[in-house]
């Protein structure tokens, strides 16, 4: 473990027990970088809490309001991620202003959107974004409080076949590809064209994950990511990272074949993901006219 987790974890430590002593409060688990060992200067502290009940806002402004926390805001219930936000910092920099010190990112869950969700994703094989995030930091979490409750969670965590085939529809549809073309012959648009492949770039790396049985857990390591991927086309790592240093035509040729080469593995690993699809999709090239196509009669 780097040193900048490991006094992260410290700091964590100090803080749960706040939370902990909440009346309603189930568990608190440091997640992201700390909880991984992979922090360094620019990382932040994310620490869940979870609740049987609705989090009680009056304790959460009153634990950040407090030294060495600087509140920073309240954020109310996401409906769409069903969590409510708090942030703030821990300790203040040399000039001792507001809000100088390290940045906190606290989430709260009430533990029936925990159990909910487990069974959405590893039941139901959902691919919403929100569950799957919250399963990602469940995985990789260290708990504070209430190592049991996080522990029978964590104990629950699986990526069935069904769920890995419906992630690889997803993600391996990969549409549009021949627009790269387009981009760079008006004008070398590379603002367009960087914007596609970057799309088509995280799409690959998230239909791997699926492939590999990985909740996608954010792109801020990506040598982490790569790490991951046991199953893969050969030399990845080295090739994906080299794409982004070619010219535009090598990129998307580069891509390309990558791209191709998984739907390779697919079709060996997880033949259920119907890759034959996901391949005329991929391949599918509009057809270009420089000038009026003829109009004739013909059969339908």
């Amino acid at each position: 473990m780097v040193e900048a987790s490991q006094w992260r974890q410290d700091i964590a430590r100090q803080i749960a027990p706040l939370y902990a002593a909440q009346a309603g409060v189930t568990a608190v688990m440091l997640a992201s970088s700390a909880a991984r060992g992979r922090s360094d200067r620019y990382s932040d502290l994310d620490i869940i809490v979870f609740w049987d009940d609705l989090p009680d806002e009056l304790a959460r402004e009153t634990i950040l309001s407090q030294p060495p926390f600087d509140l920073i805001r309240l954020y109310p219930y996401d409906p769409e991620w069903c969590c409510w936000s708090d942030l703030a910092t821990w300790g203040r920099d040399q000039s001792k202003a507001r809000q100088s010190g390290l940045a906190l990112d606290i989430t709260h869950y009430q533990n029936v959107t925990v159990k909910a969700w487990l069974h959405e994703v590893t039941v139901a094989h959902s691919t919403a974004e929100p569950p799957h995030n919250l399963l990602a930091l469940l995985a990789g979490g260290r708990p504070l409080y209430g190592v049991a409750c996080i522990k029978e969670w964590q104990k629950q965590i699986s990526y069935p076949d069904g769920l890995a085939a419906r992630m690889v529809r997803r993600y391996g549809q990969i549409d549009y590809f021949w627009r790269w073309r387009s981009a760079l012959e008006r004008g070398d648009n590379m603002l367009l064209f960087q914007r596609n492949m970057a799309q088509w770039g995280e799409s690959l790396l998230r239909m791997l994950l699926a492939l590999n049985r990985v909740f996608f857990f954010g792109l801020g390591w990506q040598d982490e990511v790569l790490a991951r991927l046991t199953l893969a086309p050969a030399d990845f790592a080295a090739r994906y990272q080299a794409l982004w240093s070619l010219g535009p035509a090598e990129q998307a040729e580069a891509l390309r074949r990558l791209i191709e080469e998984s739907y390779d593995l697919v079709e060996i690993h997880l033949p259920e993901a119907n890759v034959a699809w996901l391949r005329d999709v991929f391949r599918y090239q509009r057809r270009f006219w420089t000038e009026p196509p003829p109009v004739t009669k013909w059969e339908n």
